[in-house]
């Protein structure tokens, strides 16, 4: 079995800043996909049904520990990190779920 890092953050945009974190978490995204190759999954929703602003899912796994950390140095991540620290685009503090895990099985 291989220790996995399981992460999923909930980001709760004031609704001007929809767009933005939209647009700072796709291009994320991508970078990662086409970067980062101890990112198994990085997936980003938007959760439709909300009777606020809706919220933004994060899911992310990465291979083990250091494909991870080395995700947090990539400049991407550091200037998505920058964004939302200088641009007040939360209307509340990221939620965020994070644990290693043990995969069993998958598909």
């Amino acid at each position: 079995m291989s220790a996995v890092v399981e992460r999923v953050s909930v980001l709760k945009p004031k609704s001007e800043s929809l767009e933005r974190i939209k647009q700072l978490f796709t291009e994320l995204a991508n970078q990662v996909i086409e970067n980062e190759s101890g990112c198994e999954a990085y997936t980003v929703w938007v959760q439709t049904e909300s009777p606020t602003t809706p919220n933004v899912v994060i899911h992310e796994r990465y291979f083990n520990q250091e494909s991870f950390d080395d995700h947090l140095k990539t400049p991407y991540f550091l200037e998505v990190a920058g964004a939302m620290g200088s641009e007040d685009l939360l209307r509340e503090p990221l939620t965020l779920e994070e644990s290693a895990v043990a995969r069993l099985a998958s598909r």
